[in-house]
């Protein structure tokens, strides 16, 4: 756990934590090791020796389930949104060492990633494998990042008002919203979308919920009340970088003794400085941000 000292946050009252998930492993930190976990036990109680996901061609998704495949001793499959570049970013470059076969469709065909007949296609073309959605999110995911919680309310043995991170495909905020339930705490979770139009997210964080809950709509429900959906800090989109955001990120990384990038973690912390800003926090709030990995 780590302080985010500002005199903003001083003058505010509130109390800012950093959850340093990211420093718990090099390739696969962050909230990656907590959505991988379960999946990876699974693969192998099923004897599956390939694993296939999805992913975009800057997804730390991808990047920690090639280094965890490769120290298993598995196969890995990474079906990537977009076209393909000759010139490989570090994310897709690192995947490559570790021996993931990069598979490029078309964003039309990408939508299509949760549909039977294209996943069975898949399998015509790759053989048998065990499937890991794109970003990791399913029940397996949120039950490994439903853990979340209570490493921040042991190291930090308070109550916290607000968890903060950054989302892409919600399932660990799915995970510590279960996290929260399951601690019996009133914290909210305060969900900032990476992507432009985010506002779906809601309903496939819900989605995730129910499924583990086995459809039980009163508790998936009354989960999803502690969620706090805030889609304004996308800065254009997914991997998209607004001056405004660079220059935050910047001042930030020589002011402190960690980083943030500007995929995930910085649209994070941007937003929750822009929020203290505007009074979203209440005097003598204590927020812990997630600091989910991406700093390689």
């Amino acid at each position: 756990m780590s302080d985010w000292k500002n005199e903003l946050f001083d003058k505010k009252k509130i109390t800012i934590k950093v959850l340093r998930l990211d420093a718990q492993h090099q390739h696969i930190g962050g909230n990656k090791l907590y959505k991988l976990y379960y999946n990876l036990l699974e693969a192998k109680k099923q004897n599956k020796t390939k694993l296939l996901t999805f992913g975009g061609a800057y997804s730390n998704h991808l990047r920690a389930t090639a280094f965890a495949a490769k120290q298993l001793g598995l196969e890995s499959i990474a079906v990537i949104r977009g076209e393909e570049h000759k010139n490989l970013n570090p994310v897709l470059a690192f995947c490559k060492e570790q021996t993931m076969q990069l598979h490029y469709i078309s964003r039309t065909e990408y939508r299509e990633k949760n549909n039977t007949d294209f996943i069975e296609k898949l399998k015509e073309q790759f053989g048998d494998f065990y499937l890991i959605p794109e970003g990791g999110s399913n029940a397996l995911a949120l039950k490994g990042t439903s853990h979340i919680p209570k490493i921040a309310f042991d190291l930090l043995n308070e109550n916290i008002d607000c968890f903060a991170l950054a989302i892409g495909t919600g399932g660990t905020a799915a995970g510590i919203l279960n996290g929260i339930e399951e601690n019996k705490t009133k914290s909210k979770v305060l969900a900032i979308s990476a992507l432009k139009g985010g506002e779906f997210l809601r309903n496939d964080i819900e989605k995730l919920l129910n499924d583990f809950y086995e459809n039980d709509k009163a508790k998936t429900t009354n989960t999803l009340s502690k969620l706090i959906l805030e889609t304004h800090f996308h800065e254009g989109g997914y991997a998209k970088k607004s001056e405004r955001l660079m220059n935050f990120i910047s001042e930030f990384n020589q002011n402190n003794d960690f980083e943030i990038e500007p995929i995930y973690t910085g649209k994070a912390f941007f937003a929750v400085y822009n929020l203290a800003a505007t009074n979203f926090f209440e005097e003598g709030n204590m927020i812990v941000l997630v600091h989910t990995g991406g700093i390689f």
